[in-house]
């Protein structure tokens, strides 16, 4: 996992739907993406990755809880 310091983005001003709710979800550019991981489409999730819970916090962006029972707000 890459050690990140400093948490920098930016919004695209786009939006993707979300295929079960409908819901616009923003896209947003990081920097801390991991090349040697995944397959160059990113995907998001706040209440399941360090990394991507930071960047929510850091930019205000709303962290849906998905675990059932489970505590997020201090990731």
């Amino acid at each position: 996992m890459a050690d990140v310091k400093t948490i920098s983005g930016a919004f695209t001003g786009a939006y993707a739907i979300h295929p079960f709710t409908g819901e616009k979800i923003q896209i947003w550019i990081g920097d801390y993406v991991l090349a040697s991981y995944g397959t160059g489409a990113v995907m998001a999730v706040p209440c399941g990755d360090q990394r991507d819970y930071d960047f929510a916090k850091h930019f205000g962006i709303e962290i849906k809880n998905i675990f059932e029972g489970v505590d997020i707000s201090e990731g």
